[in-house]
């Protein structure tokens, strides 16, 4: 996926809308319902998706637009990460920002593979323009073990913006083949 795709996206309706559309997103001009892994509320918005690219992370910090190939099948004994963006975090009165994340990994029979909470996911001052989308600063890698089960994996993701009091709930899949 061309990350350039999701910046367009991360471009919240302005004016004096009904006030759900104002928390919609937006695709080439057109409102986009929130998805599982894409939701806003109140200006703030996040984004969860996953890639076995640690390039995408490096390249994340240059001028080009970097490109976000995403993972939908793990392979065992490879690792993959969460990559978790969000938009228009609430600045306190000393322009910072206080992003932060839970992160849970379910097996397919719903228990818990892994989980971290309280990741970081912006803490300080923050210079991002509004309606820019910027990657938190945390995350979780994951790697599938030989002996886990095959099926269905969970990830979810509580992305809160705490100057704002917002919590965002997000959740993507990977499937696991024998």
């Amino acid at each position: 996926m061309n990350l350039a795709r999701w910046v367009l996206l991360a471009t919240l309706m302005t004016g004096s809308p009904p006030a759900r559309e104002a928390d919609m997103w937006r695709k080439d001009g057109v409102l986009i319902p929130d998805r599982p892994n894409m939701k806003s509320e109140r200006g703030f918005g996040a984004q969860l998706f996953l890639t076995a690219s640690e390039q995408f992370f490096d390249d994340w910090e240059k001028p080009q637009t970097p490109h976000l190939p995403l993972l939908t099948d793990a392979e065992r004994n490879v690792p993959f990460f969460t990559v978790i963006m969000f938009v228009n975090p609430q600045l306190d009165g000393g322009g910072k920002a206080h992003v932060t994340c839970d992160i849970t990994v379910r097996k397919p029979d719903g228990s818990i593979y892994g989980r971290e909470l309280n990741v970081s996911g912006w803490e300080g001052p923050y210079s991002t323009p509004a309606n820019h989308l910027q990657l938190t600063t945390g995350g979780m890698g994951i790697r599938i073990e030989p002996h886990d089960p095959p099926g269905t994996y969970v990830v979810e993701v509580i992305v809160r913006d705490n100057h704002r009091k917002v919590a965002l709930p997000l959740k993507t899949t990977f499937t696991v083949s024998e």
